[in-house]
């Protein structure tokens, strides 16, 4: 089980508290000192997100993209060593074709599609043929609805717009309940048991991470591709060291 430490970049800042829409009663930071400091934790993985792009004021795109590229270049050394190799999924605003093409062409290995795209299901039926295993469906769930975080709307019954990704080949869900995400509620474990019960699709959990326990938690459900982990890691609930060792193993 992958854990995939969240950067989140709103107006070329790393947020290491995010206020409402990443911007009243944030704080941020330098993301390339955050992003390093993750893989000296010991993270394969980043979650590399466009708070901006997310809610439709703008995007980070060059700042995510240089990113990557120190993390992938001659950039990517932790005290003088070569660091592990380290893979970026990026997210935030993601909603069409040239969209995913743009981040893959910046390094990124998988691109999280945005729920909103879920309300022309025919163009992500054609996307996921295109873009197959780096292609990720992000779901936001409320109740049995997806409801796009971020902006208004409703994009369809949970089942039934999973029916037709699974159907279309889809590879992995990014699973929110929308209520729960940095909110420290613990994670949707309800939510993903009914996901797993009914599609043969890769679940990654995101949002409500709290601290240890809940990590030892999602790994003892023994089907979980990943979890995202965010707010945690920012108010000292969690340590990533803690969180990747917790998913190695049950206890």
């Amino acid at each position: 089980m992958d854990i995939l430490p969240a950067l989140d970049i709103a107006n070329g800042r790393a947020l290491t508290h995010r206020g409402t829409d990443g911007r009243e009663g944030s704080t941020s930071a330098d993301p390339f000192e955050l992003a390093r400091s993750f893989i000296a934790q010991g993270a394969s993985w980043i979650h590399l997100v466009d708070i901006d792009a997310a809610f439709e004021r703008g995007n980070n795109s060059d700042v995510l993209s240089e990113v990557i590229s120190e993390l992938h270049g001659s950039g990517a050394s932790v005290s003088g060593r070569h660091a592990p190799e380290c893979r970026i999924e990026w997210s935030g605003g993601v909603r069409s074709g040239e969209d995913i093409e743009a981040a893959l062409q910046a390094g990124a290995d998988r691109v999280n599609l945005a729920s909103q795209a879920l309300v022309d299901i025919d163009r992500v039926r054609t996307l996921i043929a295109e873009f197959a295993g780096h292609l990720n469906i992000c779901i936001d769930v409320e109740g049995d609805r997806i409801r796009p975080r971020g902006v208004d709307g409703d994009a369809g019954n949970l089942w039934e717009v999973c029916r037709i990704l699974d159907q279309a080949g889809v590879q992995r869900y990014i699973v929110t309940e929308r209520q729960r995400d940095g909110a420290l509620m613990g994670p949707p474990v309800d939510l993903l048991r009914d996901l797993r019960a009914k599609t043969p699709t890769l679940l990654v959990a995101s949002g409500g991470i709290r601290h240890i326990e809940d990590i030892h938690t999602l790994r003892r459900e023994g089907y979980l591709d990943g979890v995202i982990v965010g707010k945690a890691l920012y108010v000292g609930s969690l340590t990533l060291g803690e969180a990747l060792s917790a998913s190695q193993s049950v206890s």
